[in-house]
């Protein structure tokens, strides 16, 4: 039997709330948060990620 490296990418959405007078103000303030890594104000979105399947490789590290 054969061993693969699979990787994986997992896709987590958030909701980040915020108050603002314009859905413009809304968008600057949340690239903001994301642009300080203020993570700790996100919320994880239970109903909106996903999973996919990336790159194999073999155990030579050959690309398969």
């Amino acid at each position: 039997m054969a061993r693969y490296r699979v990787t994986m990418h997992d896709h987590i959405i958030y909701d980040y709330w915020v108050e603002a007078d314009s859905k413009q103000e809304a968008i600057g303030k949340a690239e903001d948060s994301a642009a300080n890594d203020e993570k700790h104000l996100w919320t994880v979105d239970e109903m909106a990620g996903w999973t996919d399947i990336g790159d194999i490789y073999d155990e030579s590290g050959e690309e398969v």
